[in-house]
Parts: C-alpha cells; sequence; structure tokens
C-alpha cells in the first residue's frame, strides 16, 4: 500500500498489553529514501509501556520518573537520524560542523525551528500537509496532520526502547549501540554503524541528541494517554545520547532541554508521520 509517497507493506501487528512489546516491520519510506540505508523507517503499532526510569537506575535524573504512558496512533518513524545528505536534498544547504564525515552523517547545527522547517519542507515536496504553522520562533502543530513531524517525548522513548526497560537500547552495553564519550573520538560517525535496537532503530543513545515537540517539564507519576508536554515553555526537549555525551547521559530515559533557537554539533534530529491505521490487538 502506498500512502503520500510513502510505501507500507502492511502486515500483522502483535501489541502485547502493558509491557511495550510488539512486533514491527522495518519499510521504505519515500521514493528519494530509497536509495539509502537511512531511508528506512519503522512503523511503530500504538502500545504502552513504562516511560521514564526508576530511582535505583544508575545515572538517573529527578526529571525521569517513572509512569505508564499509552499512546493510541501508530507511527513511522526514520530508522536513523536525519543525515547531511538528506537535509541537504530537501534544504538546499548543510549547517553541519562535522560536514567532513559525509553525506551519510547526522546533521547538527540545526535548531528546533531549522527542524520543523526541514518536515514542512518534506511533507511538501511528497504532497502532504504541512504538521506545522510557524511563525518566527512560534510554533504550532496540527497534531491531526499526516505530514512528516518531529515525535513527541513519549512516541521517542517508545520507539527507543523497543519494549526494553534497560538502560540502554537492547540491554547495552553503551559502546555496542551508542557513538559517545569512550568511543567516537570527538566527532559524529555514519548513521547505522552500531547495533540497532529490538525495533531497527540506530543511534538513539549517541551520536547527536534528537529534537522532539514538547516543552520541558517534570514526568507526573500518572497515567498518560497520547502526552504531548506542557503547553507552553521557554524551551524544548532533546533526547537520546551524543558523541561527547557521559554513560549517564546515553541512556534511554535521559531528557535534556535547550532553547528552540540553539544550534548546535551536539544536536540533530530524526522525523516520524502518523499512520492512519495499524492492526492492534483484538484485547487492547
Amino acid at each position: 500500500m502506498t500512502a503520500g509517497g510513502v510505501t507500507i507493506l502492511w502486515g500483522v501487528f502483535l501489541f502485547l498489553g502493558g509491557c511495550g512489546s510488539a512486533e514491527v516491520e522495518t519499510l521504505l519510506w519515500g521514493h528519494d529514501m530509497e536509495r539509502r540505508v537511512e531511508g528506512k523507517g519503522v512503523l511503530v503499532p500504538p502500545g504502552i509501556f513504562m516511560m521514564g526510569s526508576p530511582e535505583t537506575e544508575p545515572g538517573r535524573y529527578p526529571p525521569e520518573q517513572t509512569h505508564e504512558v499509552k499512546l493510541t496512533r501508530g507511527f513511522v518513524i526514520l530508522a536513523t537520524e536525519v543525515t547531511q545528505g538528506l537535509y541537504e536534498e530537501v534544504t538546499g544547504g548543510n549547517p553541519s560542523k562535522f560536514s567532513e564525515c559525509g553525506a551519510n552523517c547526522p546533521v547538527e547545527e540545526v535548531s528546533f525551528v531549522d527542524a520543523v522547517r526541514f518536515c514542512n519542507r518534506l511533507s511538501e515536496r511528497e504532497g502532504l500537509p504541512s504538521a506545522y504553522g510557524i511563525r518566527g520562533q512560534r510554533v504550532t502543530w496540527n497534531v491531526d496532520s499526516l505530514g512528516y513531524r518531529l515525535p513527541s517525548e513519549a512516541e521517542w522513548e517508545y520507539a527507543a526502547r523497543a519494549g526494553n526497560k534497560g538502560r540502554y537500547p537492547s540491554g547495552g552495553p553503551p559502546e555496542a549501540v551508542a557513538w559517545y564519550q569512550k568511543n567516537a573520538r570527538g566527532k559524529t560517525h555514519p548513521v547505522g554503524t552500531l547495533r540497532g535496537n529490538g525495533w531497527g532503530l540506530f543511534d538513539t543513545s549517541g551520536n547527536v541528541r534528537e529534537w522532539v515537540w514538547d516543552f520541558p517539564g517534570y514526568f507526573g507519576t500518572e497515567y498518560a494517554i497520547d502526552p504531548t508536554g506542557p503547553t507552553k515553555g521557554a524551551e524544548r526537549m532533546t533526547r537520546g545520547g551524543s558523541w561527547s555525551a557521559d554513560d549517564s547521559r546515553v541512556r534511554n530515559a535521559y531528557r535534556k532541554p535547550a532553547p528552540p533557537s540553539q544550534k548546535t554539533p551536539h544536536v540533530g534530529f530524526r522525523v516520524v508521520r502518523t499512520v492512519e491505521r495499524v492492526v492492534e490487538d483484538a484485547a487492547e
């Protein structure tokens, strides 16, 4: 099935209620993206998972309270961070500090506003409605749009964990899944070159941190359905670790706020699209 430039290979998706585990399918995403390894997306079904980290987790920060989250809509998430090559193809420029790393390395030196503009341009290119309204630094999100967008913080962690309740994707150790302080040698690296998580996502723990939609805030402890964070704030959240992060900052639950205008070689992004339907478990 093809919808809006995204070739979706529909299958049966099994949701195991309460544990955040699901069968997912890797697919080719868009005509241009098919040519590159980073052009693969992961179709993630709705599900329930425990977001945040337990108080006993080494390296834990206070704003990571554990709470149960239910996501009611499936989404496709890019298996890797947006690369310099893809960013330049869509926008005509490459702002990255580590441009010598090559087209298959993550784009960085992009602000939150740069990232949402990229999403709208990609949607326009594929004939999809824009997910965002942008006026200067002010951004609004049409949550019903099927255009490209940044993940919510909950969507990002759900996809990054892939059912794993531990500190790192696939249970770690971090050097197996993340380009970070101990192995990155002070720079970014081509995407998808270390082990992926259980759902086929790469670099969620390292290479560059990733912009997500949410304003910063402490997690509550109550059950949440499709949370999108506070309704206002001066900063936006980033998730995942970067090439300069230590062990505590490449954990699945790690969160870091940043000004939406900030451009740094530590931060990039990946994109998602809401899908129109997935097959959920009959008991859900």
